[in-house]
Formats: C-alpha cells, structure tokens, sequence
C-alpha cells in the first residue's frame, strides 16, 4: 500500500491499502492541496491511536475514480512455501475508517500462489485512490508489487516472521517487511497483525524515520 503523503519528492506512489504517494506527489508538485493520512498503530496486540496531523484539503477538481476489480482468487491450499501459504493471515477484506476518509484493502491466494490484492481510498464518498497490488515469492524472499492507477510499478523486496513477544497480550503475531531503499517515500512498508484479533496495520515509512503513516484496518469480510 503507497498512501498519499504530502511533501514527497517520488515520481511514484498498501497497504492498503488509502492512498499513493505517488498520487500525493503529482499533486505537490502541480501545487494541489493533498489530503493527509490519518493514522493508528499497533501496540500491545490490540488497536492504539495515535497523535496525528489535522486532515488537509480535500481535491476538489481530483477525477473519479472507480475502485478496481480484485484480481481472480484461487480456491483451495496454496503451495507450501509460496507468498499466499506465507501471508495467509493477511487474506480477506479489511477497511479503516478516519474523518471521511474510508480505505479498503483485499488480498486473497491468487495464481502460482502469490497473494493478490487491490486498495482503493474515498474521501467524502469520493473515490481518489485505486491500487492493484501482488506479493510472490522469488526465492526466499517475498516481493511486494504495487501498482498505483495510472502510475509506474513499484517493487519492496522483504520477508515475513512471526511468533511471540514478551509483554504484548498476544499469543502469536506476524510481521512481513518490505523495503526499497531507492525508492523516495516510502521505502519500507510493514504488515502487522495478532492473530487472536481481528485487526491489520499497515504502516510506511520514509528515509530513516523522516515520515511515517499507519492504517489500523479492521476486517469487514472475507
């Protein structure tokens, strides 16, 4: 997911996923006010908000968008080891609500057992940010693709781990990390999720901690 940050110097744009900062970025630099995220994050195995900025100014000459289609989902196990098998518990639809803007993030198994998904971000009803995005492994790795609407893809290379922290009420949590260190903002993008709740955050990170966005997403189907 490559939410839409005020400020960023990429040329391109999760999460989820609410959203590019590519979008953000196209709008700076033609001098048109951007909204800015709305965050949460993570902590303790349950959802902990956070200080966040005010909300910026809606785009009120921004084109409709139409949200795009989730690409096809395979029925049954994926493969052993592939990113589906690996990243299954990130698998359904999950949505985060903040100040009139609603995101809306779904992945599922797709083909060749990558997992496959789409974000899409209104404001106000107003539909101003669609995604395609795919994870498959290549090797031991896993490689995060989004393709934000009508803007270049872009590539994360990273890993998943999961497993138990002391003092956090949760008994087992996943982490999958992604980064680019070429790419402007972000080049780091993480998944988090405890898996005894009903909760994702999706969060993204620019150069050294210089900017940092979170979506606490809660899960709204299947």
């Amino acid at each position: 997911m490559l939410a839409p940050m005020p400020g960023s110097k990429a040329a391109i744009p999760i999460l989820a996923i609410a959203l590019a900062a590519i979008t953000a970025c196209s709008a700076s630099k033609a001098g048109a006010p951007v909204p800015t995220a709305t965050t949460r994050i993570f902590a303790d195995g349950s959802p902990a908000q956070v200080k966040r900025p005010n909300e910026g100014t809606e785009r009120a000459a921004a084109p409709e968008r139409t949200p795009s289609a989730l690409p096809a989902c395979v029925e049954g196990a994926p493969p052993e080891g592939s990113a589906a098998a690996r990243l299954s518990w990130m698998s359904g639809t999950w949505a985060s609500e903040e100040g009139g803007a609603r995101t809306v993030e779904r992945w599922c198994a797709g083909e060749g057992g990558a997992l496959v998904g789409d974000n899409h971000t209104s404001v106000n009803g107003r539909v101003v940010h669609t995604e395609r995005l795919r994870i498959e492994a290549r090797g031991n790795a896993l490689v995060y693709i989004a393709s934000p609407s009508g803007q270049a893809t872009t590539e994360f290379t990273g890993d998943v781990t999961c497993g138990t922290e002391a003092g956090r009420n949760c008994s087992r949590t996943c982490e999958a990390v992604f980064r680019n260190a070429a790419h402007d903002f972000p080049n780091e993008i993480t998944y988090g999720r405890c898996l005894q709740n009903e909760f994702l955050v999706a969060t993204i990170h620019g150069k050294s901690g210089e900017r940092r966005a979170s979506w606490e997403f809660r899960r709204s189907g299947p």
